[in-house]
This record gives structure tokens, sequence and C-alpha cells, in this order.
């Protein structure tokens, strides 16, 4: 139950418009990169995109929930909530079915009641099932309450100790950092070519596209022959008369114009006149020499006006990208 709950709480909380749209995280997440500046940033970004960004929101849900103790209240919470279920449960029994004369029948019983709430370990069950209670009902009812106003304040215990928050957040069933990917991310699937992530909402889609494609540099595509990284962006490659090789390793090159043979599952729309924004050749020329240390390339042959551009030239073409006010 915890595991909705810490989305919602997110979701709601201080920093909540951040998480209100698909775009807004988008831009939220780009613009953090753009304001740390670090290579490593991007490359974990760009190479495992999925990753990277599951585990920025885990960060993210930490820290939210790191404040004014929200997890214990939670997780108090759901305790509150449950042990009052089950008090109520075994009252209402005791009360409903005054003539249950064995233990057995009332456990069966309360089980049967809770069984949309609690998972009972069946092997424990099957195990007091074959026990023979002599104890009255009544008397077993109310050990039953004591016991569970014990549990009760010595999991508040627990709580109250707080600490290890990421232990006890990655321990839920229920992981809010996937289900805010999914809702907020997509289906996580990148373009074969630049990795620009897809913008398809959720699973639920045949083809997978992206408005904004980037500089294969950035992925570390190079020309075989001078191993120069690639600045051109997919729009005008998949119209051009170029080709491209499936893996590092392979021999044969294929067109592509005929992606799509390799790649059924992406439409990539073609345009000569697309450039790549100016947020991306920021990144491009900032850390082009870095790329090619990194992935024993060559530096791209990048343009002067790429390496005039500023952070606040990125920023501003970022806020242009997602339609951002200031």
């Amino acid at each position: 139950m915890i595991g909705p709950d810490v989305v919602d709480e997110v979701k709601t909380g201080k920093g909540s418009q951040d998480y209100s749209t698909r775009t807004a995280f988008q831009f939220s997440i780009l613009e953090q990169l753009l304001m740390g500046g670090k290579y490593e940033k991007y490359r974990e970004y760009i190479k495992h995109y999925k990753r990277f960004v599951k585990d920025w929101l885990f960060g993210q849900i930490v820290q939210q929930l790191s404040k004014d103790r929200s997890l214990e209240k939670l997780e108090k919470k759901h305790l509150l909530e449950i042990v009052k279920i089950i008090t109520d449960t075994i009252s209402n029994i005791r009360k409903s079915h005054s003539t249950i004369k064995d233990i057995n029948t009332f456990i069966q019983k309360m089980c049967c009641a809770l069984g949309e709430k609690l998972v009972f370990p069946k092997d424990g069950l099957d195990l007091i099932m074959t026990l023979n209670y002599s104890e009255n009902t009544e008397q077993f009812a109310d050990y039953l309450i004591d016991s569970v106003g014990e549990l009760e304040q010595s999991l508040a215990a627990v709580y109250d100790k707080g600490g290890g928050i990421k232990e006890r957040l990655r321990s839920l069933p229920f992981m809010p950092q996937d289900k805010m990917f999914t809702s907020l991310f997509g289906c996580g699937e990148v373009c074969p070519f630049c990795h620009a992530p897809c913008e398809a909402g959720g699973k639920e889609h045949t083809k997978h596209f992206s408005s904004i494609h980037r500089p294969k540099g950035l992925s570390a595509w190079r020309y075989r022959e001078t191993k120069v990284l690639v600045i051109d962006i997919c729009s005008s490659l998949v119209i051009s008369g170029g080709s491209f090789y499936i893996s590092s390793t392979a021999k044969e090159s294929y067109p592509y114009k005929d992606y799509q043979t390799y790649y059924p599952d992406w439409v990539i729309t073609g345009d000569p006149s697309v450039e790549a924004s100016d947020y991306w050749k920021y990144v491009m020329a900032t850390f082009n020499e870095r790329i090619a240390t990194d992935t024993d390339a060559l530096p791209a042959d990048v343009p002067e006006d790429w390496k005039a551009l500023t952070p606040d030239d990125a920023m501003k073409s970022l806020k242009g990208s997602f339609n951002m006010k200031d």
C-alpha cells in the first residue's frame, strides 16, 4: 500500500510541477544535467537512459521522503489502518458468530474476512489447524487483540527509529520509481541511432518516435573510415544517400533510407531542414573531446557557431523545445 502513496506524495509535494506532465519531467531532468555540467552524467543518461532516469527518480523520492519523516508517517498511517481492520474483524466475528465453539473455525472465519487485506502464510495456518485447541473462543479473541496491540507497538517503535530509507523503499513490492518512469517517460525505448527517448505515451503503442533527435556522435557513432564522430542527426540521415552499420564489427552497411527494415518499430520523420537543437549542439561542442577519448574515436568537426554557444543559449533552446516559459 505504501508504494502508490509514495508516488502521490512526490507528485503533490514540493517540486510537484516537475512531475505534472511527461514534458515537464523531461525538461526538468535535462535542465539539471545542463546545470550540473558533468560529462559523466550526460554519458550515463545517453548510454543507459532507462537506468539513469530510474536512479534519478529514486534519488528524488528519497530526498522528498526524507523531509519531515514522510516515509515514517506513511508507514504509521497504514499500520494504524490495518490494525483497526484486524481488531474490527475479530470483534465482528465474535458478535455475529457467537455460536462458534472451536478456535479453528474462528481462525478460518477471520482469515476469510481479512483475505483481501492480508496474506496469511499457508504453512503457518496449516500447522495451527492441526492443533486441538481447548480454550474458548472468547478468551482466544482477547489474546489475539492483545497480541495485535503488542505487534503495533513494536512496529511503531521500528518506524520511530527512522534511518534506512533507501533500503525500506527498495524492499517495497511496488517500486515507485518504476511506476513514475512509465507514466512520465513512456516505454523507455531509445532511437537506435542517437538514443533519443521514445515520446509515445505509456507502453501501449506499436511504433516509437522522437521529435527531437541529437547529433549521433553523442552516442559514440563515428565514420568507420576516419573514426571521426558524427554530428548529423537522424532526421536528415534517413533521407540521405548515406549508410550505417548495425554494429562496430559488422562488415556490411545498410542504407539509412531502409532503416525500418532493420528497426521496424521506429518511425523517424525525414526532413533535411531540421537541425539539432542548440541545447544538443552545445552539449556536443562542450564534450566533443571527452566523448572521442572515452570511445576511442576522433573529435567531430564541430562548426564554429556550435562552439560559440553558451549555457544560457542551451537553456533558452531547451525551454523553446519544451514550450516552457521563463
